[in-house]
């Protein structure tokens, strides 16, 4: 079991983020908190507030190193975040793209005195795709945790769980006004933010199996695969709470074939300073039809990591 580490929040906005700020604080000290919501925000820590980072993001990074926190959260993106706190330290909350639209239009109408319609708002380039792009290029899989808005205490439950803490479930900064979600402005929404939609259904799918194997006690693992055109299976894998290398079973059509340990290097792991120094990749050349249909399978839990089409 590892021992806590400081935990780092990327507050997408309008996704609960202001409740899990606020359990937070409820919960460390202040001088265990990092806040960090831009230069003019007043919330802002004032060593954060102090620097000038719009060249260079390097002292951020050096700042954090420095400050002695358990938790540092604002609306940061992924990129900057990942600099100085491990992938597997980093969680986040991403909501269904029609609500956390909606809701982002009505709160800049309400604190920024946006003035023109909704249908405006959801064309601009601004504010589309807005959860994607705090989270970057980054597999979503590799995270330590992504929590889901609509299932807000369930997901909270998955944190006190991974990082040992007891967070209670707080609700704030909610709006009870609500814009009219008609077909036409549904259909608008989602052809303005594919990109969102697709992270939101990837991220809803691990957290409804993240929480079943909660549930039924079984150790998480996050991990992903792919397959090359030559038949190559390639990804990587590891254990959400202990560096013990993963043991995978490769079964194709129904019927094992081979075994996999994950535990080769993997330059893409490192940069993101994951569990075991990156050594938790894998490979293996498979002998496939077109057609066959490949799954890759924890060994101890019978987690299904990747479903490969051949």
């Amino acid at each position: 079991m590892m021992s806590f580490k400081s935990v780092s929040f990327i507050h997408i906005p309008k996704t609960a983020g202001t409740s899990f700020r606020k359990a937070a604080e409820n919960y460390f000290s202040q001088n265990e908190i990092v806040r960090n919501y831009g230069p003019r925000s007043p919330e802002t820590h004032e060593s954060i507030r102090a620097l000038d980072l719009k060249k260079d993001q390097y002292p951020l990074a050096k700042l954090m190193g420095e400050l002695p926190h358990k938790f540092y959260g604002g609306h940061v993106n992924f990129n900057e975040t990942c600099a100085f706190t491990p992938v597997s330290q980093i969680v986040t909350f991403i909501r269904n793209p029609v609500d956390q639209v909606i809701s982002h239009y009505g709160h800049f109408k309400r604190w920024y005195g946006y003035e023109k319609g909704i249908e405006e708002f959801v064309k601009s380039k601004v504010y589309q795709n807005l959860q994607t792009r705090y989270l970057s290029s980054v597999d979503i899989t590799m995270l330590g945790l992504v929590g889901v808005t609509e299932y807000y205490d369930e997901s909270l439950e998955l944190f006190n769980n991974r990082f040992g803490c007891e967070f209670n479930s707080l609700v704030m900064n909610r709006n009870e006004e609500k814009e009219d979600q008609s077909q036409y402005l549904k259909s608008l929404i989602h052809s303005h933010n594919k990109n969102d939609i697709e992270l939101y259904e990837k991220g809803l799918n691990i957290h409804r199996n993240r929480f079943d194997f909660y549930k039924k006690k079984k150790v998480w693992t996050h991990g992903n695969a792919n397959l090359t055109v030559g038949g190559v299976v390639r990804g990587w894998a590891f254990y959400e709470k202990d560096d013990c290398p993963v043991r995978l079973s490769v079964i194709v059509n129904d019927q094992p074939v081979t075994e996999l340990e994950a535990t080769e290097p993997r330059n893409v792991l490192r940069q993101f300073t994951v569990p075991r120094a990156g050594y938790a990749g894998f490979s293996r050349k498979l002998t496939l039809n077109e057609g066959d249909i490949v799954k890759i399978v924890v060994k101890k839990t019978d987690q299904v990591l990747s479903e490969l089409n051949a």
